[in-house]
């Protein structure tokens, strides 16, 4: 068809060429796009789903949402004092190395219904370390369904942010720079 188009001269030369031109780069580019994409799903899995979880034997345990840089030193600090509890986050490389240490550890989102059940019912308390605060308390909210006697704790960076989750149930707002100052004030306090 593009010998015959040619021919009767209904597609001039420089077109031809441009379409060349254009398979080519399709043909050396198209590897190199989908090698860099499968990279990047290789590095960014989706969280495993091995059926829903079953409900959490535990009893009056924390449950920790989130195990990025707060939530490592929370669930640390928890681990040394011999809390028991759930740790939830969407990524599994996150969790692997607390799940090493033997604690409970879910991967999937946070407001995924069968989480929230599995885990909140007989919990004491729920932490949310997460940086957005409208998922924050959107958890707050239907964390609420499952957990009359929990508490909830969340952290803020602004003062909306601590409105927003307030209003939306959280009972305890932690708030990243006061929590900065009171830690700093602690310790000068502690060298006097």
């Amino acid at each position: 068809t593009d010998a015959s188009a040619l021919m009767l001269e209904l597609v001039p030369g420089v077109a031809r060429d441009l379409v060349l031109v254009g398979a080519c780069f399709s043909i050396v580019l198209n590897p190199l796009v989908f090698n860099q994409a499968e990279r990047w799903l290789r590095r960014h899995p989706e969280p495993r789903t091995d059926g829903s979880p079953h409900l959490c034997p535990l009893q009056g345990h924390v449950v920790v949402v989130g195990a990025d840089e707060i939530g490592q030193h929370l669930i640390r600090q928890l681990h040394e004092q011999g809390r028991e509890m759930v740790v939830i986050d969407t990524d599994e490389r996150l969790l692997a190395p607390w799940r090493a240490m033997g604690i409970t550890c879910l991967a999937g989102h946070p407001i995924q219904q069968d989480l929230l059940t599995a885990v909140l019912p007989n919990a004491s308390w729920l932490l949310i370390t997460l940086d957005d605060s409208l998922l924050a308390g959107e958890i707050a909210i239907r964390a609420q369904e499952y957990g009359a006697l929990m508490r909830i704790a969340a952290c803020a960076h602004q003062h909306e942010e601590v409105h927003h989750l307030r209003v939306r149930g959280v009972h305890q707002v932690v708030k990243s720079e006061e929590e900065a100052a009171r830690r700093l004030c602690h310790l000068a306090m502690e060298m006097a």
